[in-house]
């Protein structure tokens, strides 16, 4: 029923045709239950999605009380988006002075770019387009967010532009390292390549540079401690801004509200939370801001973290 109604996102079709969808029905704590009643651990915690739990029904206790629709676009707000705005910037340095709203992480991006597009043309530099990326990102489904993700294969796919993005290395010394012996002398060879670049399409060509501080869709690959710091030190010498794609590291994924703090204390953090500001996104938000703090959720995030890396290096360390 499901191939013959729906378009599946992200899915292999000759894998659908030979085995129908995977049905899940219902969750509860980390794990999942399908149509068959089976139950599954989920260790992407719901491609990222789920923050806290699944079965997490404070939550919808909190989004029935607020049942209703308005647009919080032209002129209008809404008093749960207000606050929520004022929840998050709580939670970053004080040169952060705003908080705009996406109902995804392709859209988030996707305003980001065009945010960054806008802010070069009042500049009068509207040459300044061009958006650094790297190899294996993944920044979204849209065509311009699929333009700066470093797949190949999707480039190819939807017949997609790539003029104006630069693909530079992705930087996970385990898997791309050529003659280097160490993670510092690979993340010395990323660094090095970043000015080369800059230099070869100019810098008053290029408006941005994209990273997401854990890489998600190639993996989950991890820079060197001090990647991004050099990152934006170079980065800086060029005035070119920094966007930071937080969709698969941020509010507590990883331990910290944003995964780029783990490697440093500046960046430009873009993601806001879901619907768009709309109320009934907006209550969920804060309620769920409130369990990461009740729960001790990046504390814990980050003692089960440790726990599990140790298993694994244990299990599978010689491999």
């Amino acid at each position: 029923m499901d191939i013959d109604k729906i378009l599946r996102p992200m899915s292999s079709i000759a894998m659908l045709m030979a085995d129908a969808p995977h049905v899940v029905m219902s969750g509860q704590g980390c794990y999942v239950k399908d149509s068959d009643g089976k139950s599954y651990f989920s260790g992407d915690a719901g491609l990222g999605t789920t923050t806290l739990v699944f079965g997490q029904y404070v939550l919808a206790k909190v989004m029935y009380t607020v049942l209703g629709l308005y647009q919080t676009t032209i002129n209008s707000s809404s008093q749960l988006q207000i606050l929520l705005a004022e929840k998050l910037l709580s939670y970053v340095p004080s040169y952060f002075s705003k908080i705009f709203f996406a109902n995804s992480g392709s859209e988030a991006n996707e305003s980001a770019i065009k945010i960054v597009g806008f802010y070069n043309n009042v500049q009068c530099k509207p040459e300044k387009r061009k958006i650094i990326t790297r190899r294996l990102a993944h920044h979204g489904s849209t065509l311009s967010t699929v333009g700066i993700s470093g797949m190949e294969e999707f480039h190819r796919d939807y017949g997609v532009n790539t003029d104006d993005s630069i693909y530079l290395s992705c930087p996970h010394y385990y898997n791309f390292a050529l003659h280097e012996k160490s993670d510092t002398e690979y993340t010395t060879r990323l660094i090095n390549e970043l000015p080369d670049a800059i230099e070869k399409e100019e810098a008053d060509n290029i408006a941005t540079y994209i990273a997401e501080p854990i890489m998600g869709g190639g993996g989950v690959l991890e820079p060197s401690t001090d990647y991004f710091t050099q990152v934006q030190a170079v980065l800086r010498g060029y005035n070119i801004l920094l966007i930071c794609d937080e969709v698969l590291s941020g509010y507590g994924l990883t331990g910290t509200l944003s995964g780029y703090a783990h490697y440093s204390k500046q960046g430009l953090f873009v993601h806001g939370f879901t619907s768009c500001g709309h109320r009934v996104g907006a209550s969920i938000a804060l309620a769920m801001l409130s369990q990461l703090k009740e729960l001790i959720i990046l504390e814990n995030v980050t003692k089960r973290g440790q726990h599990l890396l140790q298993g694994l290096n244990e299990a599978l360390g010689n491999h």
